[in-house]
């Protein structure tokens, strides 16, 4: 870990941001956690989200991991699974063929 430091102040010529580092470790925790338990939530009897839908809001987890949009978005995105099971909403069965 030191060597990275080391050869991230020396790279870029600037020193690591300690706060930002801190603050994208929490996002990326979040964000994992959030997608859990959606991913829990949509074990229900019907599941809210077909899985065409469930590859689709991953990749918003792989490629933006450590921002703050996608730990807010899984958050809202939560809430809103929750509220489905709760309602007992299903997911819309598509006929069409992949």
């Amino acid at each position: 870990m030191y060597d990275c430091i080391s050869w991230l102040e020396r790279v870029p010529d600037r020193k690591p941001d300690d706060g930002k580092l801190i603050q994208a470790v929490y996002n990326q925790c979040r964000a994992e956690f959030l997608w859990a338990e959606v991913c829990t939530l949509n074990k229900a009897i019907a599941s809210v989200l077909d899985e065409k839908t469930m590859y689709f809001l991953y990749v918003l987890g792989i490629l933006q991991k450590s921002s703050q949009v996608a730990a807010d978005f899984y958050e809202e995105m939560r809430d809103e699974v929750k509220d489905y099971v709760h309602r007992g909403v299903a997911a819309q069965q598509s006929n069409a063929s992949l």
